[in-house]
């Protein structure tokens, strides 16, 4: 009610000017017993972006952001990205897929 009463806008125009995200999650399988490592070296892989290692691996480009998390539960990596568009959205996740796989060759 303050934000209404500050702006002087009406609550259906004061959603209409907050930004648009959109969300793209996609999964690869991974054997449990690389997970650590292979979240390390994510972790290392991309030094030179801002990353958020609280919680999985979070990756902060200009484009948007992407988390690398293992399963607790399953022997598989899921990305979850979030972009203002679609397109940078699924670019940010298969990405993320990207780096899983990458390392799972090494």
């Amino acid at each position: 009610m303050e934000i209404i009463s500050k702006e002087k806008k009406p609550l259906s125009i004061l959603i209409e000017e907050l930004p648009s995200y959109q969300s793209q999650k996609r999964k690869v399988e991974c054997p449990d017993n690389r997970k650590e490592e292979i979240m390390e070296k994510i972790a290392e892989a991309t030094c030179e972006f801002e990353v958020d290692t609280k919680d999985g691996v979070k990756i902060f480009t200009e484009e948007g952001w992407v988390i690398i998390r293992p399963s607790g539960t399953e022997p598989i990596f899921r990305c979850f990205a979030e972009a203002k568009n679609e397109e940078d959205a699924k670019k940010m996740a298969e990405w993320g897929i990207s780096l899983v796989l990458e390392q799972l060759k090494s």
